[in-house]
C-alpha cells in the first residue's frame, strides 16, 4: 500500500480519457501520478492545501519553457 511500482502501476494509467481535476487526495505515505500539458510558460507550484503540510514540504515547483 502506498508504494509506487514502475513495473505494474504505469499500466493502470488512463491516458485515453483521464479524469480532469485540480485537486488530488493523498493518503499518508502515498503517491499520485500527474499528466499535464506544459503549454503555459513559467514556474508552477503544486502543493498541499493544508498550511502545516505545505510548511513540512508537501509542495513542488515545475518550470516549463
Amino acid at each position: 500500500y502506498g508504494k509506487f511500482n514502475m513495473e505494474t502501476d504505469v499500466n493502470k494509467y488512463n491516458l485515453v480519457d483521464p479524469i480532469l481535476k485540480n485537486t488530488v487526495p493523498m493518503h499518508p505515505y502515498g503517491w499520485t501520478a500527474l499528466q499535464f500539458r506544459a503549454d503555459n510558460l513559467g514556474i508552477w507550484l503544486f502543493h498541499c492545501h493544508i498550511e502545516a503540510h505545505y510548511l513540512l514540504g508537501m509542495h513542488v515547483m515545475f518550470e516549463s519553457g
